[in-house]
């Protein structure tokens, strides 16, 4: 298993002041971490830096997050990686959809 301090976190938000709150708090936990604030830094980042998980806002622009997540399933540096969808917004239809990607 690999110790905190080895494992990435891509941290996928668009709002300033959350992006920070969030990237300080996993960083407290001892993780590295990796911060896009929209979708197409997110799957170039996702590329990138191969991260060993993502946080991914599902309302970004640029892309929307469940493209982003569409993207990684289709590709093979992304298919496996665990995906935590995280949004302000209720939307639960975004995230049943997020769910139903494989």
């Amino acid at each position: 298993m690999q110790e905190t301090s080895q494992i990435k976190i891509l941290i996928a938000e668009d709002e300033k002041e959350v992006l920070e709150i969030m990237a300080k708090w996993v960083r407290g936990e001892g993780y590295s971490v990796v911060t896009a604030s929209d979708g197409e830094q997110a799957w170039q980042k996702i590329q990138d830096e191969e991260p060993d998980i993502v946080l991914l806002d599902l309302v970004m622009p640029g892309k929307h997050g469940l493209e982003v997540l569409q993207m990684m399933r289709e590709n093979p540096i992304g298919k496996w990686q665990p995906v935590i969808i995280i949004s302000a917004l209720g939307q639960l239809e975004g995230i049943k959809k997020g769910f139903s990607l494989e």
